[in-house]
């Protein structure tokens, strides 16, 4: 397979990476590639590379490869957290950046409410 082909399938996308290391194909860089995508690259390259050199056998290179896989799985559950706490605030921001310019231009309880209502997400008791 070539280092330009990235599947969107997290199986296939895993094969792919694991086919590249096996192959000693370098990830393009500038890719859609992840984070976790690249040291999984990574681990499995050196993975193969040491069992190649005879430093390990078949048994030590099959538990190695379910610690690099159960440390993608955790890298990939890390990725995907963070993504949805940066939409989160982004979201946030986005809800109460225009709240808070009217209160800035115009200090009034509804402004001041409205703002309130934009960062807790909840009604002032006076609505």
């Amino acid at each position: 397979m070539e280092s330009g082909n990235k599947v969107g399938t997290t199986g296939n996308r895993i094969e792919n990476i694991r086919l590249m290391a096996y192959k000693n194909e370098h990830l393009d860089e500038g890719s859609q590639w992840t984070i976790a995508d690249r040291l999984l690259w990574y681990e499995y390259r050196e993975l193969y590379q040491q069992f190649r050199g005879g430093l390990i056998d078949q048994k030590q290179a099959e538990a190695e490869k379910n610690r690099i896989m159960q440390r993608y799985d955790t890298a990939l559950a890390v990725q995907e957290m963070s993504d949805r706490v940066f939409q989160a605030q982004s979201d946030l921001w986005k809800r109460i950046e225009p709240t808070a310019d009217r209160y800035r231009l115009n200090r009034t309880v509804e402004n001041a409410d409205a703002f309130i209502e934009a960062v807790y997400s909840v009604k002032s008791k006076n609505n």
